[in-house]
């Protein structure tokens, strides 16, 4: 049974690190746009606080909000996410 919890939490990480370079691509992006996080909350109509979570890599966006954030950053997905 410990030997499971071990699996499930080595899966967690690589999933929450996943998110944090998701984040920290958004994070780049959004500042070599210049915008501030409230700017870019506006823009994207979601509150500043989503986007504290997507940089911080506690969330992910979901995909018709990554669209958006491609649209309002002038980048592709592959750019979002590699």
């Amino acid at each position: 049974s410990s030997k499971n919890k071990g699996v499930r939490c080595l899966s967690e990480q690589k999933v929450r690190s996943d998110f944090m370079s998701l984040g920290e691509s958004i994070k780049h992006l959004r500042e070599s746009n210049k915008l501030t996080m409230k700017e870019f909350a506006d823009k994207l109509g979601v509150e500043r606080a989503s986007v504290i979570r997507w940089e911080k890599g506690d969330t992910e966006p979901r995909f018709e909000i990554l669209l958006k954030i491609c649209s309002v950053l002038s980048c592709d997905l592959n750019e979002l996410t590699e």
